[in-house]
């Protein structure tokens, strides 16, 4: 549990920082120092930008569109009636096709 606190507090003070590749190399080194693989400390830095442009940081594009406005707009279009296909986890509602199933194993 420790472990984890030692971590947040990096990944917060990263937050208040310039993020670059170098930062993201730290934070990768610092997970895997404690046990944790390189995908994972990615994640977390990409969780680290998100919230960084939430309070005002310069983490995150002011173009495009971020995934809760994608899925607010999604959900403002199937009220209005027009179908949409959402993709998010947990959906769709239907498997894959019995080939692509066997293809994959």
């Amino acid at each position: 549990m420790r472990e984890i606190a030692e971590l947040s507090k990096i990944c917060a003070s990263l937050a208040k920082s310039d993020l670059s590749v170098e930062m993201l190399d730290v934070m990768i080194s610092e997970f895997s120092s404690h046990g944790l693989s390189g995908d994972f400390a990615r994640k977390i830095f990409s969780l680290v930008l998100e919230e960084r442009g939430r309070y005002g940081g310069e983490g995150t594009p002011e173009s495009g569109l971020k995934l809760r406005e994608f899925a607010s707009r999604a959900l403002e279009l199937q009220r209005m009636g027009r179908e949409v296909y959402r993709l998010e986890l947990g959906e769709p509602d239907f498997t894959a096709p019995p080939s692509a199933v066997e293809a994959a194993c």
